[in-house]
């Protein structure tokens, strides 16, 4: 094996390093919306977890269409999400917050941070006195 050969960086490794566009940005959010519902049905009944193919079952589709939503092949419908709120009994509750409120919190968090790390060095320096 060839030096270049042995460290050529596959297009797909680089390309998680690269900016995305706003449309792959877009898509991406959409899936973890998807997941979002997905997550909420799982957690209504943890004590019994849902098999997929019971899912299909309820929705009337294949476990194959199942298996891809929870890959993220295929992104869910509303349509869907009816489906599954009739089938098991429940309801989707729909919030909206703004993201601002979650940059804050991550700009406190990274600001504590960096004030455990200044801190740090000074606790060794006064130990070791």
């Amino acid at each position: 094996m060839k030096f270049k050969e042995k460290f050529n960086i596959n297009a797909e490794f680089e390309g998680l390093f690269t900016e995305k566009s706003k449309e792959e940005e877009l898509e991406h959010e959409a899936k973890m919306i998807m997941f979002r519902f997905l997550n909420e049905l799982e957690k209504m009944n943890s004590e019994k977890p849902i098999k997929k193919k019971d899912l299909a079952i309820a929705l009337n589709t294949s476990a194959s269409f199942i298996t891809q939503l929870y890959r993220g092949d295929k992104l869910i419908n509303l349509l869907t999400l009816a489906k599954i709120q009739d089938a098991y009994n429940i309801t989707f509750e729909i919030k909206a917050k703004l993201n601002t409120e979650i940059i804050k919190v991550e700009n406190v968090q990274k600001v504590n941070e960096t004030k455990i790390i200044e801190k740090q060095p000074l606790k060794k320096a006064r130990n070791s006195q």
